[in-house]
């Protein structure tokens, strides 16, 4: 099988080389731009790029390609001259995989070829992502471009250690290489405003101690220097001594050269430093090798802060920075196993919907993160996470009884009490929460018992009056066990066929013809029987499970879109967005997962839509690149403005059936709908009415100007096979049952 290799060079040599390959077919061109371009269609293995500015900028080529969401992982190696090695490390800074210095040995460029490419066959085969560091399928041997002494060992670099050894190896050699004369010691540090952290730290036998050890934070006087080495500016002293900048430091160095590496935001600094004065400590070529073992360390510190940030992101809440709710499970769960005694809380800000819907979303969420904020600064060792919505829970090890429980509560209780403006100029309200407690043991062993059983109480406390918090008793057992067995039983749903969708109808009411079908989840209980949407919804959403549950329906939507279009390339598949989804920042990596959305349609309520114009319009705009309508629900009910609707790209506004239930007898209703009629035409959307159950109305309604009818009158919700059966029959025969079409004509 050929491996696609695309190189972005205009020296015919290079192009030739890699053709000689013959697992390989290259693609060369001389403009980055379109190398980008024609890549997405050959979805290549390899880049060549050869560093010929200003046509070709393979630094900025190497940042726009880790930027772009389809080649982001492919490999690149970068050829340049040696005047454009500083190149080579921005670029490996970047993102590059490896870099040759021109003149290129042919062979030279075909064995690095060839490795790259078998490295990124054997990634594939493992399942591996592609990491910014080059990994070697051999031992990479990195050598000074001249002779050195003796003492300059080879450095050979292998991806089987960790990051810390492989780091601390890196010190080791840079400290060596340059030790020549005198000893010199190493270090790995990290900027933290105007001071040094010392991560790493490398001092050979018999070396004066003229660097702080590893875990030390040493503050700067002069800012100057933290100033310097931010700009990557290597900084070099010969003799402290003898230089203006740290001749009255009394330093306990004298000779010091300073490598900073950038990783982002993240500056470190490799410092070697020694006692004594090294005059040939600076030889150019030293100077060169150890920019290529900061590049090499680049690479990996890269790689272990990418590491870190994606798993702070998979454990935390995006929006208080606490523990998010699987983060929380699993470190609960632990702690229950280690303490003899825990306390397990869950705190729920009362009336918050009601404060959000009335102040908006931006409101809501800068309560939500005040009142994280406050128990975060009380934590004092407690396991602090936000449970979804406006709850949060609490874990308390090495609870002593029950009166050490009740004094830890009630000084989070007071935290939260605290006054709150909800904007700068607002006047500061009383907050209150409703706080549950449930104990481990006496209330159960396991984690999600426990949580369940506070999750209880908490809502006893509600009950009761709210601002206030209460512990478990049995009388709250019925609600707790429900609940724990609901969640439970509804994450095996999901993973069974009990869900399923339903689908009602959409007709012109023009034509008869019908043009779409909205999907209703059902759920068909073993114990209880076929669920409607509104007996789990809510459930989901109050305990975190609505976006594994919304990313199911619509991947199930998207797949009864494609068996839909097969009988009829217009019919349109619509599906709900619950307001919750809407604010979710993984809604949109959702969609970019599922690709295309034509054929969709995405339904939102008209609350729902305005609780955060700027997050709705975020969401939107990507459903509607993907390809999918956007419907705005019950509309009429709400509290949007014209100002806002005007705002979001909507295409079709849905009548909510309240306005066609006394159709069409009754005059306020018809007032109403011709008015909002009248709306849809200046604002360029269609109009559906829900809730048709009569010819009456569906005539009314038609000859009123509403384009499209939903309700019992054209169909119930039915399962997939039974619409696809209709509509067949619909194509095949008249577009609505005669009886249907003698009502409509009147």
């Amino acid at each position: 099988m050929s491996r696609r290799v695309v190189m972005v060079d205009d020296v015919d040599v290079h192009f030739k080389v890699i053709k000689e390959i013959a697992s390989v077919q290259a693609y060369a061109f001389s403009s980055t731009a379109l190398a980008l371009a024609v890549s997405r269609s050959v979805m290549p293995e390899l880049f060549i790029v050869n560093h010929r500015p200003p046509r070709i900028d393979g630094a900025r080529f190497v940042a726009d390609l880790r930027a772009d969401a389809d080649l982001a992982g492919v490999p690149v190696l970068l050829l340049a001259s040696e005047a454009d090695r500083r190149t080579c490390y921005e670029a490996l800074d970047h993102g590059a995989d490896d870099f040759l210095l021109s003149p290129v040995d042919r062979h030279e460029l075909r064995r690095r070829v060839m490795r790259v490419l078998a490295i990124e066959e054997a990634r594939t085969r493992a399942g591996l992502l592609p990491v910014a560091e080059p990994l070697m399928a051999e031992p990479l041997m990195v050598e000074p471009a001249a002779p050195q002494p003796n003492s300059m060992s080879r450095l050979a670099v292998t991806t089987g250690i960790d990051d810390a050894a492989f780091v601390a190896r890196v010190i080791r050699e840079a400290a060596q290489s340059l030790g020549d004369e005198v000893p010199f010691s190493g270090a790995l540090l990290r900027l933290d405003q105007n001071a040094w952290v010392v991560e790493n730290a490398y001092r050979p036998d018999g070396a004066a101690a003229c660097l702080p050890d590893a875990g030390t934070r040493v503050e700067l006087d002069d800012v100057t220097v933290c100033e310097v080495l931010r700009t990557g500016t290597t900084l070099v002293v010969r003799d402290s001594r003898s230089d203006e900048r740290f001749r009255e430091r009394s330093a306990p160095w004298r000779t010091l050269l300073a490598r900073p590496v950038k990783c982002g935001a993240t500056v470190y600094v490799i410092l070697l430093a020694a006692a004594d004065v090294a005059a040939r400590a600076f030889d150019p070529n030293l100077i060169a090798y150890v920019d290529t073992l900061a590049a090499m360390c680049a690479t990996r510190l890269q790689q272990r802060d990418q590491l870190a940030r994606l798993r702070y992101q998979n454990d935390h809440d995006a929006l208080t920075g606490l523990l998010n709710r699987s983060a929380f499970r699993e470190r609960g769960a632990s702690a229950l196993r280690v303490s003899a005694h825990t306390a397990i809380a869950v705190v729920d800000i009362d009336n918050f919907h009601e404060l959000n819907d009335a102040l908006g979303s931006a409101a809501g969420d800068r309560l939500i993160t005040a009142v994280a904020a406050a128990l975060r600064a009380h934590a004092e060792g407690d396991i602090i996470g936000r449970l979804g919505g406006d709850a949060f829970g609490i874990v308390m090890r090495d609870v002593v009884d029950r009166e050490d429980a009740e004094r830890r509560v009630a000084a989070y209780a007071d935290r939260i009490t605290a006054p709150f403006a909800f904007d700068e100029t607002a006047t500061a309200q009383p907050v209150t929460a409703s706080i549950g407690v449930a104990l481990a043991p006496e209330d159960g062993e396991a984690f999600e018992h426990v949580l369940a059983r506070a999750d209880a109480a908490m809502h006893g406390a509600k009950d009761s009056g709210r601002s206030r918090w209460a512990f478990f008793d049995a009388s709250l057992d019925g609600r707790s066990v429900n609940a724990w067995r609901l969640r439970t039983q509804l994450l095996a749903a999901l993973a069974t066929d009990e869900l399923h969708l339903d689908f009602q109808p959409t007709v012109d009411l023009t034509t008869g013809r019908i043009v779409g079908a909205e999907a209703l989840v059902r759920w068909n209980h073993p114990e209880r029987g076929m669920l409607a949407p509104v007996q789990f919804i809510g459930f989901a959403e109050e305990h975190g499970m609505l976006p594994a549950l919304g990313a199911w329906v619509m991947r199930r939507a998207l797949e009864a879109s494609a068996w839909a279009r097969r009988i009829d390339p217009d019919l349109r598949i619509w599906f709900n967005l619950a307001p919750s989804e809407l604010a979710d920042p993984q809604l949109l990596a959702r969609i970019a997962e599922l690709g295309s959305l034509h054929g969709i349609g995405v339904e939102i309520t008209e609350g729902g839509a305005i609780r955060d114009v700027a997050a709705t319009q975020r969401a939107l705009a990507a459903l509607k690149a993907a390809g999918a309508r956007i419907a705005l629900d019950d509309f009429g009910t709400g509290q949007s403005s014209l100002s806002q609707l005007k705002r979001l790209p909507v295409d079709v506004v849905k009548l909510d059936r309240a306005f066609t239930a006394d159709l069409p007898g009754d005059e306020y209703d018809r007032e109403i709908i011709d008015a909002v009629l009248g709306i849809g035409q200046r604002f360029g959307f269609a109009t559906l009415a829900e809730g048709i159950e009569t010819p009456a109305q569906a005539r009314w309604l038609r000859d009123a100007g509403c384009r499209y009818g939903q309700g019992f009158l054209f169909g119930r919700p039915m399962p997939l096979d039974q619409l696809l059966t209709t509509v067949r029959a619909r194509i095949a025969s008249q577009p609505l049952p005669a009886a249907s079409l003698r009502a409509l004509a009147g």
